[in-house]
């Protein structure tokens, strides 16, 4: 299986039948590298497609390489860390009010509302966007 990825990937662990990727969009010796971000690939038989992508700041960012980061996963905790010389970043799987903020903030409305009214797991139920 191979795939192409539009930015440097500094670190790569697999969940499930999943990939998570963390990466830089855009690295120069003269302008340091971009805003770093985790996304998750999704398998879909010979190909992967991306099921989240989600920048994020780390301190001192701007004054790392690509090759300076690194990206640990604790498959019990179900808790990536990613590692920098300056900072250390914990990112947890995403609950049930994550998964529909995510998609309003992508502006999939029709995708957020489906979400909302038939979730995944009949346990699992929004608690943000319901009156309590």
């Amino acid at each position: 299986v191979s795939f192409k990825i539009e930015f440097f990937a500094c670190g790569l662990t697999s969940v499930n039948r999943d990939l998570v990727v963390f990466g830089i969009e855009d690295f120069s010796i003269s302008n340091g590298t971009s805003e770093p971000s985790l996304t998750v690939l999704v398998s879909k038989g010979k190909t992967y497609e991306e099921k989240a992508h989600d920048p994020f700041h780390m301190y001192c960012d701007e004054r790392t390489s690509p090759f300076q980061f690194q990206l640990e996963y604790l498959a019990d905790e179900q808790w990536f860390f990613i590692l920098s010389p300056f900072d250390i970043v914990k990112a947890e799987r995403r609950n049930y009010d994550d998964h529909i903020e995510y998609l309003i903030n992508k502006k999939k409305f029709d995708e957020a509302i489906q979400a909302f009214e038939k979730p995944l797991n009949i346990n699992e139920k929004p608690k943000k966007y319901t009156k309590q």
